[in-house]
């Protein structure tokens, strides 16, 4: 594709369909209050998002998670009383576990006992900031992105592609990325087969052997180059694939369309 291609295509994802994730996906500004204002939703947003791997989000774990901490609640009848009780991460473990025998669903301890576990002690680490771990990134982040992620892949269970999604959302919802260097934007895209193989068709020099950082960095660079909102295209990005292709074969001439 020449550049004016690239250019349109691009545009095309970070707006239309970027609105269309942000608005069925509730990552919009409106949302930031509360999240800001109310630590257990702030515990929430990242219990809800961190399990968007392959198997995690289709067996519902992030919604398992989010009930696991309201029981927990419930229970000590204050957010604030659970979160900082010692024992917190084995509290909310042992809920989501119940949750799942419940359903018959299998708890993957593997996987999803370190995040569970790692989510909790992430809020009671901020208790600075209410002991809200939305906030806290927040501040991470407008001071180092790197700092913020690494934060994140700290926590067992939590790659690299999660914290980078992650964190895209959060700064979407903070209306931040303006403020982010553009050196560490890079940590704002995660990588998916989706972003993958469309950069793939965008950019000719790219191949299935380039890291996912060397995609990420195309992203960033090309961007800025056009003046497009890098969280936005990503976000674009997946959601065409998701609900417009559906079928990778059919990738190449489903963005050809968009011209």
């Amino acid at each position: 594709m020449n550049q004016n291609h690239q250019q349109r295509i691009m545009k095309q994802l970070a707006g239309e369909w970027a609105s269309i994730y942000q608005q069925e996906h509730k990552k919009t500004p409106q949302i930031a209050p509360s999240l800001v204002r109310n630590p257990q939703k702030g515990l929430e947003y990242f219990l809800g998002d961190s399990f968007a791997r392959a198997g995690g989000e289709q067996a519902g774990y992030g919604k398992t998670a989010i009930d696991a901490l309201r029981r927990c609640v419930s229970k000590m009848k204050d957010y604030e009383a659970f979160v900082t009780d010692e024992n917190a991460p084995e509290l909310a473990w042992a809920e989501f576990e119940k949750i799942c025998s419940s359903k018959g669903a299998g708890v993957n301890k593997r996987l999803n006992e370190g995040v569970v576990k790692g989510l909790v002690r992430l809020a009671q680490e901020s208790g600075d900031y209410d002991y809200n771990p939305f906030r806290y990134i927040r501040k991470m982040a407008e001071f180092s992105m790197t700092d913020a992620f690494i934060a994140l892949t700290n926590i067992k269970g939590i790659g690299d592609k999660i914290a980078t999604f992650l964190l895209r959302d959060l700064i979407c919802i903070l209306n931040l990325e303006e403020k982010i260097p553009l050196e560490h934007r890079i940590l704002l895209q995660p990588v998916d087969r989706w972003v993958k193989n469309t950069a793939i068709c965008l950019w000719a020099d790219l191949e299935v052997r380039v890291s996912s950082w060397g995609i990420a960095m195309r992203i960033v660079d090309k961007c800025n180059e056009f003046n497009i909102s890098g969280v936005r295209f990503n976000q674009g990005t997946w959601k065409f694939g998701t609900s417009k292709v559906k079928n990778i074969k059919h990738l190449r001439n489903d963005l050809e369309e968009l011209l």
